[in-house]
């Protein structure tokens, strides 16, 4: 497995790059669920995928090529990247993940950080974090996505001519 890169942009279009981080230790989990809204068997919608995802952040020595040195400021750039707010947009930023040649577009839900070893002063050596990512698409993606088609614009429908009498026969008679 590849490592994890999380991108961050400014906008919804994910062109304006703002940061971006790679986890170097491969994630203990990976869990993506996807799935359909369906009510009265009339198709509504495709609710966005969830990512959730479990990675560390190890400044131990124990894993060689593992560029952490300090946890607490490592845990503080992924917050900036991906759970703080940004001014400019009112907002979180949005997110790209890329991993195996898989990518989401997204943005933070849910973030849990475990400190789980620490050095004689107190500072942690060791974050497990555990979060989960919602899709996330443009307006233009998703409309492009849906496709959807209206009925009275792309479905010619033929009529037939009552023979009942109307209001309006029933006086000319």
């Amino acid at each position: 497995m590849t490592e994890l890169e999380i991108m961050a942009f400014s906008d919804v279009q994910m062109v304006s790059l703002i940061g971006t981080t790679v986890v170097l230790v491969h994630p203990d989990a990976m869990h993506i669920a996807a799935s359909l809204i369906d009510e009265t068997r009339t198709f509504r919608t495709t609710p966005p995928t969830r990512l959730d995802v479990e990675f560390v952040l190890d400044a131990t020595g124990v894993v060689p090529r593992n560029a952490v040195r300090s946890v607490p400021e490592a845990v503080e750039r992924f917050k900036n990247l991906a759970y703080d707010y940004n001014g400019n947009i009112h907002s979180p930023n949005f997110l790209r993940l890329k991993w195996d040649g898989n990518e989401l577009c997204c943005r933070l839900a849910e973030l849990a950080l475990d400190y789980q070893l620490f050095d004689p002063s107190g500072t942690p050596l060791r974050c497990k974090l555990s979060a989960r990512f919602d899709e996330h698409q443009s307006p233009d993606a998703l409309a492009r996505q849906i496709d959807r088609k209206s009925a009275d614009l792309t479905h010619s429908i033929d009529t037939v001519s009552s023979t009942y009498p109307t209001p309006e026969t029933q006086d000319e008679a």
